[in-house]
This record gives structure tokens, sequence and C-alpha cells, in this order.
């Protein structure tokens, strides 16, 4: 069954579907002038057309329609907590939840000072002695730490009518990683302890890995003087740069 409904502002009439209606009343909208208004055919403000008359009237512009859906009631389970402001709190809530926070900020920052010692104490070198009295180790490079010096043999050669001094020994990496080798300095030393002849030996590798071993040997021209000790030590990265 069709109806015909006349907008109340501009008379304009429009043939829709009464099926459109069965719910209950609607809110329609007049495609001439736009004006809305509540359709209930209860109050008659619809007119029904004869079950025969399939075709509206001449001139009879489209409707547009608009439909209020009922709002939907969300559950309260659904719905966030509202947290209070801290003043509203009781006072003595609002002092322990201010301790607590000053709490965990003291103990991030000790974590972040135990942490980052290692980088801490690179760029602040008088944090060495704040660890060390607290007893911890602080993992950091200066010239070849962790690395010791093994089996050193040192004796005179001639070869070709020239008299050398042969050096030669291991780089032992006692730590737990792979550590980069520096370049070596070999100081050659009289009875006297005076120092006779110095010279750079170049690292035989870049690296050694944990608990290995790295041969080297070093050959000079035979230092004028009576050579009792060889002294060896690493080189700072910035003096073997040099």
């Amino acid at each position: 069954m069709a109806m015909i409904l006349i907008c109340p502002l501009c008379n304009t009439r429009f043939l829709v579907a009464a099926t459109l209606f069965a719910g209950g009343s609607k809110r329609a909208k007049c495609a001439r002038c736009y004006h809305s208004w509540q359709v209930d055919l209860a109050k008659g403000t619809a007119e029904e057309t004869p079950p025969g008359s399939l075709h509206p009237p001449e001139n009879t512009p489209a409707l547009k329609l608009s439909f209020q859906f009922p709002k939907l009631k969300i559950p309260e389970f659904l719905y966030w907590p509202v947290i209070p402001s801290l003043e509203s709190l009781p006072p003595r809530l609002q002092r322990l939840i201010k301790i607590g926070g000053s709490g965990v900020g003291i103990l991030l920052v000790i974590l972040w000072l135990l942490l980052a010692r290692d980088w801490i104490a690179d760029r602040w070198p008088v944090m060495d002695k704040f660890y060390g009295a607290l007893g911890l180790y602080v993992d950091h490079y200066h010239g070849g730490e962790g690395l010791a010096f093994e089996a050193m043999r040192s004796e005179i050669v001639y070869d070709g009518g020239r008299t050398e001094l042969h050096l030669e020994g291991k780089i032992h990496n006692k730590t737990i990683k792979v550590q980069e080798i520096p370049a070596i300095l070999a100081t050659a030393l009289g009875a006297d302890g005076t120092v006779i002849q110095s010279w750079q030996i170049d690292p035989p590798t870049a690296t050694v890995a944990p608990d290995e071993e790295a041969a080297f040997t070093s050959s000079i021209n035979a230092p004028k003087g009576t050579v009792v000790n060889i002294n060896l030590s690493f080189i700072e990265k910035k003096n073997a740069s040099q």
C-alpha cells in the first residue's frame, strides 16, 4: 500500500510506501524546500492512496526520509574507569604517592649508574674511584687491558754479516670478549737500567679472541751496548696513531 505525504511548509505531495512507517513515526525531509517534520500515521499526517494507484501524481518530486535510530546504551563495564586527580585524594595518600614516585626516580638513577658504568667512566674518569670504592669492575679500554705477554724470548743472531736483535713472544687475551691488539713499545735496557734503544712493533693481527693467543716477532739491528732486559708495553690508541 502507498500513501501520500504532504510537506507542511510548501505543501508538496510525495508518494511513499506505507511499509516505511510500519514501525511507528518517522522523520521526513522535503526534497523541494528541505523542511523536515515528524510523520505520525496515528495523527493523520499522511494520506493513503487507493489500492490500485501505482503511480504518483504528476510533478511529484522524490522524498528524502531521515530516520532517527534509538540511542544504544553502552554497558557500564565497557566504560574506562575515571582516574581521580591527585588533589582529590586524602592528604596522607597524596604524600605516599609522592614519596613512591620519588623512590622510583631514585631507583632508576641507581640502575643507570650501575648498568651504564662503562659508558660513564669513559666520559668522566673521576667516576673510576667511585666505582672502585663500591667494588664494581669498569670495563673500558686502557691500551691492551686484559692482554698479557707470554713466552717471551730474545737473542742476538747473525744474518748476512749483520748482527740483529731478534725478539718473539705471544699476546694472550685473558678476557671473555674479543680484544683489539694495539701497537707494542719495546725498550732495551742496559745493566744499570738505562734505556739503550726503543722501537715500535706493529700488532700481528687486529684482534684476538677470548682466551686465545697471537704470536709476534720483531728484529732490529743489534743495539750498541749490552742488552740485559727488554720491557714490552702496549701503546695507547692515540699514541699508536702518531
